[in-house]
């Protein structure tokens, strides 16, 4: 929960609120991000995001009206590379400036993100590429559909999937051509009034193999099948997409947006030059350079491939499992006996004077290959068993050297 540390102070509690929400931001963007203060503001006139020498780019970021205090919001050099992530910091820096200019007391920034902490972060989201009435729509449906996460049928989550277009006539003769079954209803019905009367919708439209068909009004104008275009067709700014979704790419023109949820409490955005995902978190980047690159330093590229399916697919059902590159050696070859079957005398590790088969590594200087010495009472340190920095006193002979003894472990 966020909380105000130094409420008596605007400009410290501005700095606290950037701080709280770039750390919601910085899973959306898909880069690291940091916050500097700035420079005292001269002038009321707006300052514009500036590229620095390393590549790097800074965001202003404004305190309260009639402050003078700023901060920069700082993109690292591949971040700013990446288009969609300085298009999500530019909606962020324009939606804080805004939120600077109206509010007067510390107080005002709880107030605003309790009331509009949700919606904020669905409108920044949603602008980047819809704005009027198309955006309103969308918003609508991504409510409704999140209000689904909670719905049970038989004792199991609800997954349902949902189509809004704009250009269902290219869709549909796309659909038509492909062979898939289009059901059209006699009636639109809205979709929150029939997602919450028939639950029943997630076994017809379960995003995957079918989609409920929305209007550009959030009417539901019917029911299509899409099983006949699940053919494998992973793109590189897909690779961290579940592979039962690359299909929808297909289905997507122009400005068109599918939203699908999961029975573990995923909804998913999908346009066609981005996918987001929404957990109890917050919304995250799921489009965008995938893990495949850095994979591909240890692995070959085809298993750095194969590994990268694999974590995405275990992420998606929730199931946690380590991934290690194992490397093989070869163990070393144990050191030959002398002509009296004994060890040299020196230790294994290579410390003269110690003895090679002493399992606890601390054995006194007169713990020696002959018998005579090695028969006495040693202390070693055992850092496992007994605690850390223990001594301990051992009575038991160092005989290990005797002829006739098996092989030592080393």
């Amino acid at each position: 929960m966020f909380t105000l540390t130094r409420p008596h102070s605007i400009d410290a509690s501005f700095e606290q609120m950037y701080r709280y929400l770039i750390g919601i931001l910085e899973p959306l963007a898909g880069y690291p991000l940091k916050l500097e203060r700035g420079p005292a503001r001269t002038s009321d006139a707006a300052v514009r995001p500036s590229r620095r020498e390393d590549g790097s780019i800074e965001f202003p970021l404004h305190s309260s009206k009639n402050r003078k205090a700023t901060w920069s919001l700082v993109v690292p050099p591949d971040g700013a590379a990446d288009r969609q992530c300085t298009r999500i910091v530019t909606r962020f820096m324009l939606t804080c400036n805004r939120l600077a200019r109206e509010i007067r007391q510390s107080s005002g920034i709880k107030d605003y993100l309790v009331r509009n902490g949700v919606f904020m972060w669905d409108d920044l989201v949603v602008s980047l590429t819809h704005a009027g009435g198309q955006k309103i729509n969308t918003l609508e449906l991504i409510a409704a559909l999140r209000e689904t996460l909670l719905f049970r049928y038989e004792e199991r989550p609800v997954r349902v999937g949902v189509l809004m277009t704009w250009n269902w006539h290219s869709t549909s003769k796309y659909l038509s051509e492909a062979g898939c079954h289009v059901l059209t209803t006699r009636k639109p019905d809205d979709i929150q009034r029939t997602l919450r009367d028939s639950k029943a919708l997630n076994w017809l439209a379960d995003g995957t193999n079918s989609l409920l068909l929305l209007t550009p009004k959030g009417r539901v104008g019917g029911w299509f099948s899409i099983s006949a275009l699940r053919t494998p067709e992973p793109t590189a700014d897909w690779s961290m997409v579940p592979h039962r979704y690359h299909h929808l790419r297909k289905l997507l023109v122009g400005e068109d947006v599918i939203c699908t949820t999961s029975q573990t409490g995923e909804l998913f955005l999908f346009r066609k030059d981005s996918v987001m995902k929404w957990t109890h978190e917050g919304w995250r980047r799921v489009s965008g350079p995938g893990i495949t690159g850095s994979l591909s330093a240890y692995v070959p590229e085809e298993a750095a491939s194969v590994l990268s399916d694999v974590a995405v697919d275990m992420s998606f059902r929730k199931r946690g499992r380590r991934l290690a590159r194992a490397e093989l050696v070869f163990p070393r070859r144990p050191p030959a006996r002398n002509h009296a079957g004994r060890f040299p005398a020196d230790c294994a590790h290579g410390v003269p004077g110690r003895m090679p088969d002493c399992r606890f590594g601390g054995c006194y200087p007169q713990c020696r290959s002959d018998p005579e010495s090695s028969r006495r009472p040693y202390r070693s340190w055992r850092r496992g068993a007994f605690g850390r920095g223990q001594l301990r006193e051992h009575s038991r002979a160092c005989d290990q050297n005797q002829p006739g003894r098996p092989d030592l472990d080393l």
